[in-house]
């Protein structure tokens, strides 16, 4: 279970550094495609497969600081379990 949620942080981490400018904006996946975003209430995201691959990034930037403490809780219980 515990590799499992290393995992997942591990891939959180990846996602969180992807830089829009240098490396998304090269493939179209930039903030700049995420366009209007029109959502219908309590309907799914309008839009194609491409445009919700660049929402999640776009919102995986804001999570760079939770991250930093469960980074530290995952080093902690490495550090600690072994």
């Amino acid at each position: 279970m515990y590799g499992l949620v290393e995992a997942l942080v591990l891939m959180a981490n990846a996602l969180a550094i992807l830089n829009d400018a240098r490396f998304l904006s090269k493939y179209g996946l930039g903030s700049a495609s995420l366009g209007g975003g029109a959502t219908s209430f309590g309907g799914p995201a309008v839009g194609g497969t491409k445009q919700k691959v660049a929402g999640l990034l776009h919102a995986m930037s804001y999570m760079r600081m939770p991250l930093v403490g469960l980074n530290l809780f995952v080093i902690v219980i490495k550090l600690l379990v072994g």
